[in-house]
């Protein structure tokens, strides 16, 4: 009936509009979700890692050599003793012993840590073996205590953080996804775990895509699934809508307090090791301007060699935290405390939400 052709195709075109629109959302939702947190975990792994360390050893290595080369070149260390004797003489001479065996005192001092601790600074304390990257493993270790079992027993730190990103990733990106996707999570449901995996993994098109992963019907050609039985699923699938792309914004949302967390502590973190490389740089011509007597190159002096130390203490402080918050945060996503059930993915991701936020308050007092 050419009557009816006009309203049909009206309502065809705002089936297709209202349809193309949501399917874009929830596109983009679910890449953002995914990218968002590959990338926050990518860089939560570098910052509990000592790659960055060995990558600030390579940078600050070259330029502490060079000074030390240009401080040789100088006799900066034969005039800063002949500059501390004559100090000496000075205030002994002029009724200050005190003060003239307190300059000796400080040069002894600078001289013996100058040979011994601080003799190659850099990889004293990049190095795996070096301050800060004992003070890593350390922070990482306290945290698995908490724990009660390692992620990769018996295995390096780097398969241990391996462990701990895949478990993190299990616990945050896929129930999301699914969720947009199915309304429920699926891999609750015997079979239909393994089967959305294969179905993801299997970009090229070859076999069910994961809505029809979720149900076998032998009648229909393309769907398959591993023994997977959710026609509720695949139901859910087909008839996607606003409901789903509100689901998204409130993912990405929780998904942003997270990622801002990790961000963060680990910037922080990150700091730490550039600037143990600016003091472990300074401290040689540091140690040899405060022999000389003077008292602000003294405390300068000081406070060079002391924070090389500190930076130490903060590492293990730091690692331990963003350790022990990603053990906090896996614990409320998979604790039997809270139920089971799809049902309390949303509240649990919440519950992650808001702890992210509390933490970089936290976070922020322990660091100031």
């Amino acid at each position: 009936n050419p009557v009816s052709w006009m309203k049909w195709l009206d309502q065809a075109g705002q089936v297709w509009m209202s349809h193309s629109v949501m399917t874009s959302v929830l596109t983009w939702e679910a890449a953002a979700i995914v990218y968002g947190a590959a990338l926050s975990f990518w860089f939560l792994r570098f910052a509990m890692s000592n790659t960055y360390l060995l990558i600030i050893a390579q940078v600050a290595g070259p330029i502490h050599a060079a000074v030390t080369k240009y401080i040789n070149a100088m006799w900066l260390g034969p005039i800063a003793l002949a500059v501390c004797a004559l100090m000496f003489g000075y205030h002994y001479q002029n009724g200050r012993p005190g003060r003239a065996w307190s300059i000796a005192g400080t040069a002894a001092i600078l001289t013996v840590l100058l040979f011994t601790f601080f003799r190659d600074p850099i990889n004293e304390m990049t190095s795996d073996h070096g301050l800060l990257g004992m003070a890593r493993s350390a922070g990482f270790e306290l945290a698995q205590s908490f724990r009660g079992r390692s992620y990769a027993s018996g295995q390096s730190l780097d398969a241990q953080l391996d462990g701990m990103m895949a478990e993190l990733i299990s616990n945050t990106v896929r129930p999301m996804v699914q969720l947009m996707n199915f309304g429920m999570v699926v891999d609750d449901i015997p079979g239909c775990g393994q089967a959305w995996s294969s179905a993801v993994m299997a970009a090229d098109g070859q076999g069910p895509g994961p809505a029809h992963a979720m149900y076998f019907d032998p009648q229909l050609p393309n769907s398959g699934g591993l023994h997977c039985n959710a026609p509720q699923a695949l139901a859910h699938a087909q008839h996607l809508g606003a409901n789903d792309a509100m689901t998204g914004s409130g993912f990405l949302l929780v998904g942003c307090l997270i990622g801002f967390f990790i961000w963060y502590v680990g910037i922080s973190t990150l700091l730490l090791g550039a600037k143990a490389a600016y003091y472990g740089i300074v401290v040689t011509p540091a140690f040899f301007l405060g022999m000389m007597g003077w008292q602000r190159a003294k405390n300068y002096a000081t406070r060079a060699g002391s924070q090389l130390l500190f930076h130490g203490v903060e590492t293990i402080l730091f690692t331990a935290f963003l350790a022990l918050s990603s053990l906090a945060m896996a614990w409320a996503l998979t604790t039997g405390l809270l139920s089971r059930g799809g049902d309390t993915v949303v509240p649990r991701l919440v519950l992650v939400g808001i702890g992210s936020v509390v933490a970089v308050f936290l976070f922020h007092y322990i660091d100031k």
